[in-house]
């Protein structure tokens, strides 16, 4: 016979389970139906005039990503100008 301790273990280990797997199979349906993964950027959609302030500080912006990344040190930048970024690295890209 199984004591009480032992048998609520096994019906917590139970519900853990089914909620992980639940939650790993949502997710993945979520990923490929995501058209932005898809996405390709083309020069003709930008929306910042080639040559402007704007598109100066983002290839500064961008540069600073680049060399800031292999020392993995983060970024800093200071100016009249602000440009806000949100860098994420894909492993598969």
């Amino acid at each position: 016979m199984y004591s009480s301790s032992s048998v609520s273990k096994r019906l917590l280990l139970i519900h853990v389970l089914a909620m992980q797997f639940l939650l790993i199979s949502s997710e993945l349906s979520l990923n490929t139906t995501n058209a932005y993964l898809n996405h390709k950027c083309l020069v003709s959609q930008g929306k910042y005039k080639p040559g402007s302030k704007y598109e100066e500080l983002l290839n500064t912006t961008i540069g600073i990503f680049y060399v800031d990344s292999r020392d993995n040190k983060g970024f800093t930048l200071f100016g009249g100008s602000t440009l806000s970024a949100l860098l994420q690295c894909r492993g598969d890209s």
